[in-house]
């Protein structure tokens, strides 16, 4: 994370986008001081609300990721969205949605997941 350029010159930027597929195993403990490789989402999110103030969506792939080996499951949407500060704009964003999954949800379930844990009203068929 660039803190200090991010503070110097977040005022320029209107949205941050959290690529937090990718990034090892999720999981959804306190990372802070592990050494397992495995990565929390949700503290991500959380530090750079903390720094910038403007829209942060969150990132989900279709599985299999392209590295680190996470397949992101529906407690992983559940448990991210819930944590989304809704109100000021922030989300979820998915990489791809032409992307068949290899996991046990599809990617059009993945998608439709997303929508209607972040409040979404037509969320079918995505």
């Amino acid at each position: 994370m660039w803190v200090n350029p991010l503070k110097s010159a977040g005022d320029y930027l209107d949205i941050i986008n959290i690529m937090s597929y990718d990034a090892g195993h999720y999981t959804f403990e306190d990372t802070r001081n592990s050494r397992s490789g495995d990565f929390n989402p949700i503290e991500a999110y959380q530090a750079y609300k903390s720094i910038f103030k403007g829209i942060v969506n969150v990132g989900i792939e279709a599985p299999p990721e392209a590295w680190g080996g996470n397949v992101v499951e529906a407690d992983h949407i559940k448990m991210i969205s819930s944590n989304i500060e809704k109100s000021s704009g922030d989300g979820l964003f998915l990489w791809s949605l032409q992307k068949p999954s290899g996991g046990s949800m599809s990617t059009s379930a993945i998608a439709e997941l997303m929508c209607q844990e972040l409040g979404g009203s037509d969320c079918v068929g995505l």
